[in-house]
């Protein structure tokens, strides 16, 4: 045995060489000369390092560090001990002894990285010479990590983005962080100790309170939204998060909240329920929430066989105000209109516009002679009104339908059919009068004219007789570049006459002949830019409409596919434009579509967005390239904030989803600034371009005729 360790064995007896055995520490112990003379098994497992390796040499530093450098009992050997602290983070003197060190460190040991905790400690013998040190270790390595995501976690709850606080279990409020103060106003010094209640509004139903807490009682997790008070007095919307905090013993020791605002959120919810369920530009119900309130009558089971009665108003001589005096007088004859209908009906019965010229009046719980009293006063009042438009006076009349039922009746379509019938017999009569509807007076003629337009439409197919007109559409972004265009479809009579899109289409959606409409159209579409390929060269985008009817059609996708794969015209030159409506009423068979034509480049717009109640809830499902906002938000951007602030909002999501905004409608360069300064990335509209035919484009950019074979295909 060696004389060191003899000494220091005479110094620590084998009592306490047995103890430090027996307390399974981690310990080493060095002589005078820094020499190890003890290493035990606990040290050994500890460091990784075997004591046959240290025992003896100086090399104990092994089992800490990879370089060489004194351990906490190599400083505590020292003469000037107390000098050398700086090598540790964590370093004090220790309290139980006169010479001796605790200290903390990361360390790289052989068995791998760990934070330790030292103590050593000094000893002496009788003579009161400095024998070595007994250094003791202990691994706090998960402690440390746990310290660590605690001090993680509180950054994050301290730069949250959400309002966080804590409160008791009495909920007084313990803690707060500073998103807390700059949502509500509150700052820390104003709410510890007191009750979250300060931020109550009033305005928030009670019931809420109530499953707030019951859902805490009962362990659960509770979330919901609250309208709050801020300390100014303003009133914000919340979405929150709140659970229970348990101990050990599953005692409740504190509650935890987070708090998101979502004012604006909320806000704009509602501006496009009120879209989804008002007319924007008369502020009536539209028709679909006057069909709901139909339906909504037709269940009501209280009162059975009780009359009522729908009164159908169709303005005579619109177009006219429309033509001559431009779409600003058009809105404003509509408003005035819907003004003078308000005048002439009760509380309860509902109004709606159901689109262009045309109202509809639920006169509920009425009979058959009070309804025909207020037509005839609805008849004299529109009648007797004159706009006064950019020193032009127009005179308007009204053709009125009316239709008596029950609550028996249950089909809605029939109801609405049966009321236009009568008023399109009005119209038919004269106008400027009512007709009550009775089965000997429907509307076989209107019938007979839409066969007709059927039959055009079909001849018009198969004799080719269809013109793609072409609108351009103007970047104003900065990044947003190249010809960008809207393909239009008109149609030729047996005259090769134009035919208004607003007198053939809606006929070709309502007889199943849309698919086959713009299957002629892509197809023309393609085979004319494969015969002009500088044009197309030349242009960024082509965008082509596609019906609600192709979204349900299951063979379109491979007509598109073998269209391009036969033309070779490129994939990222095509645009498909859906319209929201379609997108969401066949969302499965929209996401697919776009899906395997994206295999191929092609982009997506969708159409008339923000018209719908579930735009934005949607928007994350479809993967469109660009948002065509709806051109009733657009054209009256100008005047109307509420629809700045829409305009706004769709930029916004449009942006941070990565996706171009397309606004329409627009009409003069006045709202044509407001959007570039607002951030849009294209504009389209009578103010920018008037669609043409695509030939003359095409003709115009190559500055040639067009081939023979081209123009007997448009």
């Amino acid at each position: 045995m060696p004389a060191r360790i003899t000494r220091i064995k005479g110094t620590m007896t084998n009592i306490h060489l047995k103890w430090l055995d027996s307390i399974g520490a981690a310990t080493f112990v060095i002589d005078a000369s820094s020499h190890v003379v003890y290493w035990n098994k606990a040290c050994e497992v500890l460091t990784g390092l075997p004591a046959t390796e240290v025992m003896n040499t100086q090399q104990h530093w092994r089992g800490f560090y990879d370089t060489e450098r004194p351990c906490l009992a190599d400083v505590v050997l020292e003469d000037n001990w107390l000098d050398n602290v700086d090598l540790y983070d964590h370093i004090e003197q220790s309290v139980h002894h006169k010479r001796g060190l605790r200290a903390r460190n990361w360390c790289q040991t052989p068995a791998g990285l760990k934070y330790l905790i030292f103590e050593a400690n000094a000893f002496f013998d009788d003579d009161g010479q400095l024998q070595g040190v007994v250094e003791t270790l202990r691994d706090a390595s998960q402690l440390m990590q746990t310290t660590l995501e605690l001090r993680k976690l509180e950054r994050a709850v301290e730069h949250s983005t959400a309002a966080v606080y804590i409160t008791d279990p009495r909920g007084n409020i313990e803690y707060i962080n500073p998103k807390y103060t700059e949502i509500t106003g509150y700052t820390e010094q104003e709410v510890i100790g007191r009750n979250p209640s300060i931020l109550k509004s009033g305005l928030t139903p009670e019931k809420v309170y109530k499953q707030l807490w019951q859902s805490l009682s009962e362990g659960k997790t509770w979330q919901g939204n609250i309208y709050n008070k801020r300390k100014d007095g303003s009133y914000y919307w919340s979405r929150n998060s709140m659970a229970a905090v348990r101990d050990n013993d599953d005692k409740i020791i504190n509650f935890v909240a987070i708090q998101e605002d979502i004012t604006t959120e909320i806000e704009l919810q509602q501006q496009l329920e009120n879209h989804a369920r008002f007319d924007h530009l008369t502020s009536l119900l539209n028709r679909r929430e006057f069909e709901i309130r139909l339906n909504d009558l037709l269940n009501y089971k209280r009162r059975k066989n009780t009359q009522h009665v729908i009164c159908f108003i169709d303005l005579d001589q619109f177009k006219i105000v429309n033509d001559s005096g431009g779409h600003h007088a058009g809105d404003y004859l509509l408003v005035e209109v819907a003004s003078l209908l308000k005048s002439c009906v009760r509380n309860r019965d509902a109004i709606a516009r159901l689109g262009g010229d045309e109202f509809a009046i639920l006169l509920k719980e009425c009979s058959l002679d009070k309804a025909e009293k207020i037509a005839e006063k609805i008849l004299s009042k529109i009648d007797g009104y004159r706009l006064n438009y950019e020193d032009r006076v127009y005179r308007v009349s009204a053709s009125v339908g009316l239709y008596e039922f029950t609550s028996d009746e249950k089909d809605i379509v029939q109801i609405m059919k049966n009321v236009d019938s009568a008023c399109y017999l009005a119209k038919e009569q004269g106008r400027n009068r009512m007709v009550v509807y009775n089965q000997n007076n429907d509307h076989g003629e209107q019938r007979d004219r839409q066969v007709e337009i059927v039959a055009a439409i079909d001849r018009a197919l198969d004799e080719d007789r269809f013109v793609i007109y072409a609108q351009p559409i103007e970047a104003l972004a900065q990044d947003s570049r190249g010809h960008h265009y809207e393909l239009l479809i008109r149609m030729l009579d047996d005259n090769n006459e134009i035919v208004a899109p607003g007198l053939f289409l809606p006929v070709a959606e309502r007889y199943f002949k849309a698919s086959r409409i713009d299957r002629w159209m892509i197809k023309n579409t393609f085979e004319l830019l494969m015969r002009n390929r500088s044009f197309l060269a030349a242009t960024d985008t082509i965008s082509i409409n596609l019906s609600g009817q192709s979204m349900t059609d299951d063979f379109l996708l491979n007509f598109i596919v073998e269209q391009l794969d036969k033309t070779l015209v490129r994939g990222d030159k095509i645009c498909f434009e859906i319209t929201e409506t379609a997108a969401i009423s066949n969302l499965e068979r929209a996401e697919k579509f776009i899906f395997e034509l994206g295999k191929y480049d092609c982009r997506f717009s969708l159409d008339d967005f923000g018209s719908g109640l579930s735009s934005f809830g949607y928007l994350r499902q479809l993967p469109v390239h660009y948002l065509k906002i709806d051109g009733s938000f657009v054209k009256n951007i100008h005047k109307d904030k509420v629809n700045l602030a829409m305009v706004k909002s769709i930029k916004e999501v449009g942006q941070v989803m990565g996706k171009k905004t397309i606004a329409e409608f627009v009409e003069n360069d006045e709202i044509k600034n407001l959007l570039y300064g607002i951030g849009i990335d294209y504009a389209q509209g009578y103010g920018i371009a008037r669609p043409q035919p695509l030939e003359n484009l095409i003709a115009s950019a190559s500055g040639s005729e067009l081939d023979s074979k081209t123009i007997k295909r448009m």
